[in-house]
């Protein structure tokens, strides 16, 4: 017996109502499992013939969307930044949002650069699926700057670390694969390296927070390196770590906020990688008293915020630190981001 996807398509409307998920969630299944586009699945018709065991073993994805369980989870895969990223159970889903303290960072960078640095170091803390500070190498890698980038990525998560490992492999040596680790074993033996020719030096270090560059073991063995051995961190004149930024979307949902999410977040998103204690401030005060000796003169900190009240506590205690501060609103006219200058 045969099953079009038309008839699919018309179950998960039928059995999602009142669901969470939305409209784009079944095309985003659809195209999942049928291996078709989007612009076929619509001019077709869904005339796309399915077998009965198809059929009814993809009914089961709707099941898990019926109780909330959040797509890009099923797909393993969210765009961010145009591009396309892996994603695992356990890993925090990129948003829209941080998008905006993306493009705050290459701003910074490019200010950065056009003061004549010959050399810039990049930090970030929290790095999850890596879709920040990847994207924003990948921005740099694509332009050829004339300048040498190090980026440092810093989680104290084995699957955060090892799925920015994966996707820095699919962004830069293999885009568009996304078909889990076995196909990830299959290429790595033979990838090549263009990004450490053009001058870029990607370490990923695993610690909680800026522990790793802190401690008196600074040199430790990184989980990930592409570049030189022994070349872990860089160094200002004091002998001391020094960034000339560093960026974060740290954990900032307070307890009672978090009971107010929606439930594909509270019941199956890392809780870990969301909730903060102190109304949701407390590690942007434990990174801005550990970054703030690590920063050079002139350097940045950045940091995503969650809505306007945030960013304007997170200004103050920047302002403490004798920040120069700016605050940078998203598409919504929220205060996204708050960016400080070390004068």
């Amino acid at each position: 017996m045969q099953y079009s996807i038309k008839n699919y398509y018309k179950a998960l409307k039928f059995l999602g109502r009142n669901a969470e998920f939305t409209p784009l969630d079944l095309m985003l299944l659809l195209q999942y499992k049928s291996g078709l586009p989007k612009e076929k699945l619509i001019t077709e018709n869904y005339g796309f013939q399915l077998s009965l065991f198809k059929y009814l073993f993809y009914l089961l994805d709707l099941l898990f969307l019926r109780f909330s369980f959040p797509i890009h989870y099923i797909i393993r895969k969210k765009e961010f930044y145009s591009h396309e990223f892996f994603i695992e159970k356990g890993i925090l889903i990129p948003r829209p949002d941080s998008e905006t303290l993306v493009e705050a960072v290459i701003e910074k960078i490019k200010i950065l650069v056009s003061r004549g640095e010959t050399e810039v170091s990049v930090a970030e803390i929290g790095t999850g699926s890596g879709a920040l500070i990847l994207s924003v190498m990948k921005y740099f890698n694509d332009l050829n700057f004339p300048v040498k980038f190090k980026f440092y990525g810093v989680d104290r998560s084995e699957i955060a670390l090892r799925t920015t490992k994966k996707n820095y492999f699919y962004l830069f040596q293999n885009p568009g694969n996304h078909n889990g680790l076995k196909k990830y074993r299959s290429v790595k033996s033979t990838m090549k390296r263009p990004d450490k020719e053009n001058n870029f030096l990607f370490i990923l270090f695993r610690s909680d927070l800026l522990n790793c560059f802190l401690s008196k073991k600074r040199n430790k063995k990184p989980y990930f390196s592409n570049g030189v051995k022994g070349d872990n961190c860089s160094g200002n004149a004091e002998g001391k770590p020094g960034f000339d930024l560093i960026f974060s979307n740290p954990f900032y949902i307070s307890p009672r906020d978090f009971k107010k999410c929606e439930r594909k977040i509270r019941w199956y998103e890392p809780k870990k990688a969301l909730i903060a204690k102190k109304n949701g401030d407390y590690f942007y005060l434990k990174i801005l008293g550990q970054s703030f000796d690590m920063l050079r003169h002139g350097g940045y900190l950045i940091f995503e915020t969650g809505d306007d009240a945030q960013a304007c506590r997170v200004e103050q205690y920047m302002k403490e630190k004798s920040f120069g501060i700016e605050k940078i609103k998203d598409l919504t006219g929220i205060s996204r981001v708050v960016a400080g200058r070390k004068r």
